[in-house]
C-alpha cells in the first residue's frame, strides 16, 4: 500500500513538473490616480505597451523573472480624451523621457500568488516596486503603489495640479495605484 501511495505521489509530481505556463496575449497596464480631498480615484490604462522577455517555463515565476515592459507614456488613456491631452502635456510631458521602464527583477510565491519586485524607471530614476500577484492558469495579475516623489515627479505633480485645480479641486495625491495582467496558457501534456 505505501508503495502504491508513494508512486502515485511521484506520477503526480512528474505530470505537474511536465506542465508549462507561457503569456497567451498583450499584457495590459493601468493605473489608478487621486484627486480632490475626499481622494477621488481616476482610472486608466496606457496605449502603448510592449513586452519582451517573457517566456514558457515550469512556473509563473519562471514567465515573470526578467521579463520587462516599455510603455510610450503619452498612449496614456482614461477613456477622457481631455484628460488624457491634460495628462500626457501637464503631467508626462514634465517628465524626462518619453517611456516608463519596468523590469520584474524578483519573484517570491507559487503560481497561485506572491510578491513580484518590479524596478519601475520614470523620469530618470528607478526604484524597486513590490507587486502583489495573483495568477489562475488563465492569467496573472499583480498590483502594487508607487509615491511619485520616489521618481522625483513632485514638479508633474504640481503642473496637473495647476492644470486642473477647480476639477481637482485644488489636491492632486502623490501616490498612483498601478497594476498589470497577462493572459496565460498553461499546457500538461
Amino acid at each position: 500500500m505505501k508503495k502504491t501511495v508513494l508512486m502515485m505521489i511521484a506520477a503526480a509530481s512528474m505530470m505537474h513538473a511536465a506542465c508549462t505556463v507561457e503569456p497567451d496575449g498583450a499584457l495590459s497596464v493601468g493605473w489608478e490616480a487621486y484627486k480632490t480631498p475626499a481622494k477621488a480615484g481616476v482610472a486608466g490604462s496606457f496605449g502603448s505597451v510592449t513586452l519582451s522577455g517573457a517566456k514558457a517555463a515550469d512556473s509563473v515565476k519562471g514567465v515573470l523573472e526578467g521579463s520587462s515592459v516599455t510603455i510610450k507614456s503619452s498612449s496614456v488613456d482614461s477613456k477622457n480624451p481631455g484628460r488624457d491631452a491634460k495628462l500626457a502635456k501637464f503631467f508626462f510631458g514634465m517628465m524626462a523621457g518619453d517611456t516608463i521602464v519596468g523590469t520584474v527583477t524578483a519573484v517570491e510565491g507559487d503560481d497561485a500568488q506572491g510578491v513580484a519586485t518590479v524596478a519601475v524607471t520614470m523620469n530618470g530614476v528607478t526604484k524597486k516596486v513590490p507587486m502583489r500577484y495573483s495568477a489562475t492558469k488563465e492569467e496573472v495579475t499583480a498590483q502594487g503603489t508607487i509615491d511619485l516623489a520616489d521618481f522625483s515627479a513632485l514638479a508633474a505633480l504640481k503642473s496637473i495640479n495647476k492644470a486642473c485645480y477647480e476639477l481637482h479641486q485644488g489636491k492632486t495625491w502623490q501616490d498612483v495605484a498601478i497594476r498589470f495582467s497577462l493572459p496565460l496558457k498553461t499546457l500538461c501534456p
